[in-house]
This record gives structure tokens, C-alpha cells and sequence, in this order.
């Protein structure tokens, strides 16, 4: 892929890209496993699923042989919105969305989180103003594609292989970010912080 960094259109991902909050989420749905009286190997089973918080709480009501209410389910989220609300930035990385946003350029924010939790967190960080879209979708690639149609060409920053994998197979330069919990190794065009990108 050619390494353009000079956009008019990025796609963020947003946990571990916009916001330092992987491990929140992940600490947050292993005490809920252990909550349930689940042990260790089991939990981790669950979680090497990579499913959405809502599945993978289903996944431990399931083993326990009950099943995920949701009243239950709200507290979780309710609980879990409380930690994310007050999760750090990535370094930079808010003043690095203002200053393209303030360039004119087009951006948009796209992640597996469900998009009625994740248009609550971005309102709470009152980032909507510089996104055109906020989209939390179930399909990443599809919704990538979807943005393509409108702006023909973008640059898409993420933590995950995954979010490599997508820009690779859609021919869009790449920029990586390894925060905690990424699963991307520091080098290249991956960084850890956007305060020095000069775009």
C-alpha cells in the first residue's frame, strides 16, 4: 500500500485509537465473568471469541446455564459507561481530530462497538462535532466501503490487525497505532502518539 498520510478523508477506529480504553473493557468483562462464579480458563474462552460485550456476556450466561436479562445487562453497560467517560485520550490524539477537523478535512469514526453505546461515549466526550459519521457497526470493512462510495479515497487509523487487514484489502494507506491492549508492534508507519505527525 502507498503510505499517504496527506488525506482529505480519515476513518478512526475509536477503542485504543481515539480513547486508551481496550483494557478497561477487557478488565470490566473479565470481573463480570468472575462475578458469575466462572473460573479463569473459561473466561478466557469466552473472550478469545472477540465478540461484542453484549455477546460475550451471553457467552458467560450460557456456561453458568442462565440466561442475560436486560435489566442485567444495562448495569453492566451502565457501570462500563462510567469507566469509559473518564478513560485518557490516546496522546494527541483529541487535538490531532480538532486540527483536521479544523483543516476541513473529512472525518469519521468507526468501531465494533454497538452504536447506541458508542454515540453515548462520543457524545460524553463531545467529539460528534468533528466527525461526519460516528457508526458503530457489527461489519468494519462494509462500513469502510460504505464511506469510500461517498469520499472516494481515505486513510484509516486503528490499534488492531484487523483494522490493517481492512485497509489492506481496500487498497487505503494505513496508520497504526499501538496503545495497550493493540495488537500491533511499535514500528513504521505504527506509533504511540500523534502529537509529532505532521500531516
Amino acid at each position: 500500500m502507498a503510505l499517504d498520510y496527506n488525506s482529505n478523508c480519515y476513518i478512526f477506529d475509536f477503542d485504543g485509537t481515539v480513547i486508551d480504553s481496550n483494557l478497561l473493557k477487557r478488565n470490566a468483562l473479565v470481573d463480570y465473568g468472575f462475578s458469575l462464579g466462572l473460573t479463569e480458563i473459561e473466561v478466557l474462552e469466552v473472550l478469545s471469541h472477540n465478540k461484542d460485550r453484549y455477546e460475550t456476556i451471553s457467552l458467560y450466561h450460557e456456561k453458568k446455564g442462565t440466561s442475560l436479562d436486560k435489566t442485567t445487562y444495562q448495569k453492566f453497560d451502565n457501570e462500563l459507561f462510567s469507566i469509559l467517560k473518564n478513560a485518557s485520550y490516546i496522546d494527541g490524539a483529541r487535538e490531532f481530530i480538532r486540527r483536521l477537523s479544523y483543516q476541513g478535512k473529512s472525518l469519521y469514526l468507526v468501531s465494533l462497538t454497538p452504536n447506541e453505546q458508542l454515540q453515548r461515549i462520543v457524545g460524553e466526550l463531545d467529539l460528534h462535532k468533528y466527525f461526519c459519521q460516528v457508526r458503530g457497526t457489527s461489519n468494519k470493512c462494509q462500513t469502510v466501503k460504505d464511506i469510500l462510495n461517498i469520499e472516494g479515497d481515505a486513510l484509516m487509523i486503528g490499534d488492531q490487525l484487523s483494522d490493517y487487514k481492512i485497509a489492506e484489502s481496500l487498497s487505503l494507506s494505513f496508520l497504526g497505532v499501538c496503545s495497550p491492549g493493540s495488537s500491533l508492534t511499535l514500528g513504521g508507519n505504527i506509533v504511540r502518539s500523534f502529537k509529532f505527525l505532521n500531516f
